[in-house]
């Protein structure tokens, strides 16, 4: 016999920025360790590279290493703009994911990715790879799911989160991640499970 008992994330500190300022950039976020061979950061590059609307950014964060990416960005031919940060701590993450309109995740493998909660939580959708655990936290109103190493296939999803972004509802995607993995939600999940076998 078993339960699952899904990750948790700090809804108070990665919240949603009612009054988040406009801008005329469309920018997506990608925080992670930036090991490529797990996080394929290359692909999410190489279908960034191919969108052709203007205004668009890439912020690409994480505690790997970050020289390769700096290399890859100065090749770039596209007129839009890749901002590469080293590591951050959990509240400067939590402003980063705010401001950001898409949040992507490109992964080889993963579990259940504590980024893609923390990104619902700030009520900012995502397009993710369909690995690991990622199936069991989404939804449509929530973001978009494609095959793992599909860079065409990225490419679209990227392109049409641009043109359809109005059907995303912040305060819902936000609210899914209060129901779900507050710290509320999962420590009552653990309370409920020590009391049903002790």
């Amino acid at each position: 016999n078993y339960s699952v008992i899904p990750n948790v994330v700090d809804t108070n500190m990665f919240n949603f920025q009612s009054n988040k300022p406009v801008s005329k950039f469309f920018t997506f976020l990608h925080i992670s360790t930036l090991d490529d061979s797990i996080k394929n950061v290359s692909g999410i590059i190489d279908a960034f590279e191919k969108l052709e609307q203007p205004n668009l950014v890439l912020k690409i964060i994480g505690d790997g290493p970050v020289d390769w990416i700096i290399d890859r960005v100065k090749t770039l031919k596209s007129s839009n703009t890749i901002i590469v940060n080293t590591e951050m701590n959990h509240q400067d993450i939590a402003n980063e994911m705010q401001l950001a309109d898409v949040f992507v995740l490109f992964s080889n493998i993963e579990n259940l990715p504590l980024v893609l909660i923390e990104s619902i939580s700030c009520g900012t959708p995502f397009i993710s790879s369909n690995v690991g655990g990622v199936s069991e936290l989404h939804n449509n109103e929530l973001g978009v799911l494609i095959d793992a190493g599909n860079v065409e296939k990225l490419t679209i999803e990227m392109n049409n989160i641009i043109k359809n972004f109005n059907k995303y509802n912040p305060q819902k995607i936000r609210q899914f991640a209060i129901d779900q993995y507050s710290e509320e939600v999962v420590g009552k999940k653990f309370n409920d499970l020590y009391i049903q076998f002790c």
